[in-house]
């Protein structure tokens, strides 16, 4: 049986109750279907389908890398309609790029590509927590300006995702610490849930 994965960034609770009441602070739209507050996130690395046999393996590939990268915070860049151009169809959160974010992404698209497990679709090394979806064209005036602190990112967690009517389900599966130096990796990673 096939499982539906991905790594990300796991928000801190005080900026998931943030974004949770931007719905209340900007014009209602039919066309506008904002992201359930348990799905924010910040994208690392979109893995595809994989059999459930193939899990461990990969589960391993990802420590041997993430054991050597050090963790680093995200800057608050504010919102954003996107991607760039004449017919946006998302309300970003932006976070400002960083180095370390993209060296992250970089390691670990070369190292699971090497080993059998190449990322699908587009790497996008912006970091970003997808708010909104929309079809159609909507008022896209000035988003309301929003203050946070740093994001420190500490860990990476691996997600299984089931696709729904509904909508997506996210559960976290695995957490995969980072150091603080380059030259002191965790040898311990954790396991979270569910087979």
């Amino acid at each position: 049986m096939k499982k539906r994965l991905f790594l990300a960034i796991t928000l801190p609770q005080t900026t998931i109750d943030l974004f949770a009441g931007l719905p209340l602070t900007v014009p209602e739209n039919p066309l506008v279907r904002w992201t359930k507050t348990e799905n924010l996130h910040i994208t690392v690395v979109f893995l595809g389908y994989l059999e459930k046999e193939n899990i461990s393996s990969l589960e391993k590939e990802i420590h041997q890398v993430l054991q050597t990268m050090r963790s680093f915070s995200l800057e608050f860049a504010g919102l954003s309609f996107g991607p760039r151009g004449k017919s946006p169809r998302l309300i970003w959160a932006k976070y400002k790029d960083h180095n370390d974010f993209s060296e992250t992404i970089d390691r670990l698209a070369e190292h699971l590509q090497k080993k059998g497990f190449p990322p699908k679709g587009k790497l996008w090394k912006n970091p970003h927590v997808t708010l909104a979806r929309f079809k159609g064209r909507i008022d896209t005036s000035p988003l309301p300006s929003v203050i946070l602190p740093p994001l420190r990112a500490t860990q990476i967690d691996l997600y299984e995702s089931k696709l729904f009517r509904s909508g997506p389900v996210y559960t976290k599966r695995r957490t995969f610490h980072l150091t603080n130096k380059l030259d002191e990796p965790k040898k311990v990673w954790r396991q979270k849930v569910c087979e």
